[in-house]
């Protein structure tokens, strides 16, 4: 699995227009093979934003970066952008969850409370 990040900045306090951008952008990547998910993080105060995909392989993404949906995409978000957006690919490594009893074996005893006398 994959993460291709997509870093964006819009006008401040334009987190509408963000969660509209990641609806209409989700529709356009739901038609390629391999796609998992689209999430949406912003920070508002900034107007930074990011749009986390999920792919199952790297051709895929290379798919979806050579189609003509790319440039669908690019003109949804263009007229709303204050600056060239960033994209980044990493590879998902999925750590093996902690059982919950280990959990509470690691963490240090609670002190005993006071008895009264």
């Amino acid at each position: 699995m994959f993460a291709r990040i997509q870093r964006f900045n819009l006008s401040q306090g334009l987190m509408e227009i963000a969660e509209d951008l990641a609806d209409r952008t989700e529709a356009i990547l739901r038609g390629h093979g391999g796609f998992e998910s689209l999430t949406l993080l912003g920070d508002e105060s900034s107007g930074e934003y990011l749009f986390l995909t999920i792919w199952r392989t790297l051709e895929d993404i290379a798919a979806f970066e050579h189609s003509r949906d790319e440039w669908r995409a690019r003109d949804l978000m263009s007229p709303h952008l204050t600056a060239v957006p960033q994209i980044e690919v990493f590879q998902i490594h999925n750590l093996p969850a902690t059982p919950p009893e280990a959990d509470a074996a690691a963490a240090p005893p609670t002190p005993a409370e006071p008895v009264a006398q």
